[in-house]
């Protein structure tokens, strides 16, 4: 038997060292309820974000993202990260 993924649209984008200013309002919730948080690093000398680490509502660390990871929010609400490569095998854009 064959097999074909059903027809999902997701919201994401592009997750990069402008993600804390620059990110749909899903993401700043997410942000504000402390489900994801930016990861930052001192490089030379102005601290620069690197990633962000997302977490249950256990309060549980799940995963890690990085700039140039996709962040997704599935249908169900879901918010989880996609490498770049498997995101364009998966995905195209609508319309």
């Amino acid at each position: 038997m064959s097999y074909r993924y059903k027809p999902v649209t997701v919201e994401a984008f592009v997750f990069d060292e402008r993600s804390d200013r620059c990110c749909p309002e899903w993401f700043q919730t997410a942000l504000a309820k402390e489900r994801v948080i930016i990861n930052w690093r001192l490089q030379d000398g102005a601290a620069r974000i690197y990633g962000c680490t997302f977490y249950n509502a256990k309060g549980k660390r799940t995963t890690d993202a990085f700039c140039g990871d996709y962040i997704i929010r599935e249908p169900t609400g879901e918010i989880r990260k996609m490498r770049k490569k498997d995101f364009e095998i998966m995905f195209e854009k609508e319309g």
